[in-house]
């Protein structure tokens, strides 16, 4: 039983819509800040995180884009 309480503590807590996480390492347990996913990994982990975009995304962005190029200008 130890070994999975143990297992759940190792995740942090990540707010299902904005992505933040909560980092608990400070206090008490629940209590703890809210950062973004950068935030986080640059403070807790000391990891800097590079922005790109994967491929789907990249697909879907230029389909918005191709889509934005159709409508009628408002001008």
């Amino acid at each position: 039983m130890q070994r999975k309480i143990a297992l759940y503590e190792e995740f942090p807590p990540m707010c299902r819509y904005c992505k933040k996480i909560r980092d608990d390492q400070q206090g008490e347990r629940g209590k703890g800040s809210w950062y973004s996913l950068e935030e986080y990994f640059n403070k807790a982990k000391e990891v800097r995180i590079s922005h790109s975009c994967c491929p789907d995304c990249y697909t879907e962005q230029l389909k918005n884009l191709g889509s934005d190029r159709n409508k009628p200008s408002s001008s």
